[in-house]
């Protein structure tokens, strides 16, 4: 089962309907993914809320009074669609849910949602539950608490550590030194108490000392080892307490995932963005506060496609670095130049000139004039209002083609051809590199390069 799209409106922020396309996997790495950006208090965990209702079809349940908002009290409405079913959500004046059919029902033992608010008791006494189980004793879908709670997850643990193996090899995926988990009981001769025990180079202790971040993977993997081929895992911010480099590694694994399970995360991550999986149908949603309500707004595929060329010119490779992705979470204002020394040196001009700007650099420019275009239609896609590209005097006419193009945005030049004076400089001479143009090693170097690497590999590994 893969949902196709949702609709949210009276839930929350959702004064207006704000809608979210799933990407749908199909064998391909990252055909599944379904990123949504940016600002907080914006409507992302909302949607994986939404998801998390799904979880509970055919069970009436109260709404606390703080998820309607007042403009759209007794008219809250979440559409589901699925390949061949259509599932509505309604709650009325009372916040009393109901659901539009209980006989034709969409699969929910393929949900699985996961939430920030993670912990682990330090003692406590487990079973073996299924996941089924485990979904059933979640008490009030209305809270953001999900299918890992910490009374739940304690009754997992036997589940996950019966697949020791796939689950240490997916912990060391993302934390090569992750140490080594058992349960222990809490005393001798006591086999109904026991507490998690974790060993690692530092010596052993119990779960409280794992820290939050690995005990969010530990929920994580617990999802991904129950999650069948076809289902669908909605997190909210995986990247939670996670280092920069193993929000890395996570996004690998989920960009793998995808291929063959409907992936839905909800990030304030620039390492989550998916710009490397649009063209295999990857999607990247904005979330963000309207004049009146919180909007969803969401990447075309051909626009996305246009982005992740720009993402592959390794003749400039920051165009689209992290500091270019953070331009996705941003609330608005966005500032886009030509090119690195545009972004290096303004802050000189603007200094000069005794002016300030309220906005943001889009991370070091946009790779050049011709690529304006493409970074306008998608923050134009993405719902963002502000943006103002300058651009030297003789982009000109590329200035005004733009303002046609995007009337709500703007569009400027300086008065001179660049942003410093530069002095002539003599043509350079040509280098012989370890690459030709087409990207291949030089044969008679092949073997030299590989030592070289083979060395930094041997010091790296020691």
């Amino acid at each position: 089962m893969s949902l196709t799209s949702i609709e949210i409106y009276g839930y929350r922020g959702f004064s207006q309907a704000g809608r979210v396309r799933f990407a749908i996997p199909d064998g391909r790495v990252g055909s599944g993914l379904t990123v949504i950006v940016g600002p907080n208090n914006a409507g992302k965990t909302t949607v994986i809320e939404a998801l998390n209702f799904l979880r509970f079809q055919g069970r009436q349940f109260n709404l606390k009074e703080s998820q309607k908002p007042a403009s759209t009290f007794g008219s809250l409405r979440i559409t589901y669609e699925g390949k061949s079913t259509t599932q509505v959500l309604r709650a009325d004046d009372l916040s009393r849910t109901t659901w539009s059919d209980e006989d034709r029902l969409i699969p929910t033992d393929g949900i699985f949602t996961l939430f920030p608010r993670r912990d682990l008791p330090s003692g406590f006494r487990v079973g073996s539950s299924t996941r089924s189980d485990h979904i059933k004793n979640v008490p009030d879908p209305s809270s953001r608490e999900d299918t890992g709670s910490s009374q739940n997850i304690t009754n997992r643990l036997v589940v996950i550590l019966s697949r020791r193996g796939e689950a240490m090899h997916l912990f060391r995926r993302i934390f090569p030194e992750f140490p080594a988990i058992w349960l222990e009981p809490v005393a001798k001769n006591n086999n109904d108490d026991f507490y998690l025990k974790a060993e690692g180079r530092a010596g052993a202790h119990d779960a409280i000392g794992l820290g939050r971040g690995a005990l969010g993977v530990l929920y994580l993997v617990d999802a991904i080892l129950d999650a069948p081929e076809n289902s669908t895992i909605a997190i909210d911010e995986p990247e939670v307490s996670l280092h920069p480099q193993a929000q890395r590694r996570l996004y690998t694994i989920l960009r793998e995932l995808s291929a063959t399970r409907q992936i839905v995360v909800a990030t304030h991550s620039p390492w989550l963005v998916p710009l490397d999986a649009l063209d295999s149908g990857a999607t990247i949603v904005r979330a963000f506060l309207g004049t009146e309500t919180a909007r969803l707004c969401q990447l075309s595929f051909e626009t996305g496609l246009a982005l992740q060329q720009l993402s592959r010119n390794r003749l400039s490779p920051l165009t689209l670095g992290l500091e270019a992705r953070e331009s996705f979470f941003l609330e608005d204002r966005l500032l886009l130049l030509e090119g690195v020394e545009d972004v290096a040196f303004y802050p000189d001009l603007l200094r000069e000139c005794s002016v300030e700007l309220p906005g943001s650099w889009l991370g070091w420019g946009v790779g050049g004039r011709d690529n304006m275009k493409t970074f306008a239609a998608s923050f134009r896609e993405l719902g963002f209002e502000k943006v103002c590209g300058i651009l030297d005097s003789d982009a000109a006419a590329v200035a005004e083609e733009l303002g046609a193009k995007f009337p709500t945005f703007k569009f400027l030049t300086i008065p001179a051809g660049d942003i410093r004076s530069k002095p002539a400089r003599p043509a350079f001479p040509g280098k012989a590199g370890l690459l030709d143009e087409h990207g291949k090693v030089l044969e008679h170097l092949k073997e030299p390069a590989r030592q070289v690497l083979q060395a930094a590999e041997q010091y790296l590994r020691s």
